[in-house]
């Protein structure tokens, strides 16, 4: 039952690293080992990530532009899915007039969430004349 259970909250949040974790010892209970190892690294994956996002806002809150968006590329860089920090990175690189960079970061949260509508609307107004 546990299993299921952990299965449903997985598939609620994807990104919850906690759920892969507790995910990763109830197959470790039931012996299934290779299962275990998957979701075990997904946990790494996603607890790495989230510690980059975390580093990169607090450079950012420091002045330390170059430091944070240095941070939330390694994030993307252990997790290529984490839409949270390519945000930033579009964000930031806008701030500082790096129109390319900001631009592949705004097209990537597109890719992986086709709706977001703070993407949408700065590739818009990057597109203006």
């Amino acid at each position: 039952e546990a299993l299921a259970a952990l299965q449903g909250a997985v598939k609620l949040e994807p990104r919850n690293a906690h759920a892969h974790y507790l995910l990763s010892q109830a197959y470790l209970r039931s012996g299934r080992l290779p299962e275990r190892d998957e979701e075990l690294e997904l946990f790494r994956r996603l607890s790495r990530a989230a510690e980059y996002l975390k580093q990169g806002a607090l450079f950012a809150e420091r002045g330390n532009v170059d430091d944070a968006i240095a941070a939330w590329e390694r994030a993307v860089a252990v997790d290529s899915t984490c839409v949270d920090a390519y945000v930033r990175l579009g964000q930031t690189n806008l701030k500082m007039r790096r129109l390319a960079r900001a631009e592949w970061a705004l097209r990537r949260i597109l890719e992986l969430e086709p709706d977001h509508a703070g993407a949408l609307e700065q590739l818009a107004r990057m597109e203006e004349p």
